[in-house]
């Protein structure tokens, strides 16, 4: 016995199916799975200090967080090593830091899937740091290594959002139902 859709039911189906959390995952797996290498950049009041780091961005993690427009939280993990050079002498840090970044699933004329980013800041950015060394203990006290890291790490994954996801953000579905229906012709 089949069971019937209205035209709403199945659009909301299909939608639900098309983008998947697993799916999202793999794509910003796909995305993120390579090293991260920053710097320099100016970090302090008047840019006196400068910053360079490197490390990786963990595996994604990705929640529903709403039904109507279907919407996603993906949270990434990254683990940087940091140096900053102040007044001439090195510190050295170690940065566990969470991004956190928002997606909207929205459909378009002609046919279209959009998942639509929301542009990540400081605010969606948590890290955690560890000084190695005294001086860079007393340094990361004074809160300018955390606010700096914030403020570049939620650049930084702005930045690879308008580069990376104009390749996967429309699915145009015209051009893949004229493929089936080709294959079921021939």
């Amino acid at each position: 016995m089949m069971t019937q859709l209205t035209y709403a039911e199945f659009g909301e189906a299909f939608v639900r199916e098309a983008v998947t959390p697993e799916r999202i995952s793999a794509v910003i797996r796909g995305i993120t799975d390579e090293a991260i290498s920053v710097g320099p950049i100016e970090a302090g009041p008047g840019g006196v200090a400068t910053a360079n780091a490197v490390g990786r961005i963990g595996e994604p993690a990705v929640e529903t967080t709403g039904h109507d427009p279907l919407s996603y939280q993906v949270t990434l993990p990254a683990q940087l090593e940091v140096d900053v050079t102040a007044a001439g002498t090195k510190h050295h840090f170690d940065v566990d830091a969470t991004i956190r970044v928002s997606l909207t699933v929205a459909l378009a004329l002609p046919l279209s899937i959009c998942i639509v980013p929301a542009s990540p800041t400081y605010r969606d950015v948590d890290v955690d740091i560890h000084p190695r060394g005294l001086q860079a203990r007393v340094l990361a006290r004074s809160g300018i290594v955390e606010r700096e890291m914030r403020k570049n790490i939620a650049r930084y994954v702005r930045e690879r959002i308008a580069s990376e996801v104009a390749a996967f953000s429309v699915v145009d579905l015209l051009p893949l139902m004229s493929a089936v229906a080709d294959q079921l012709t021939e």
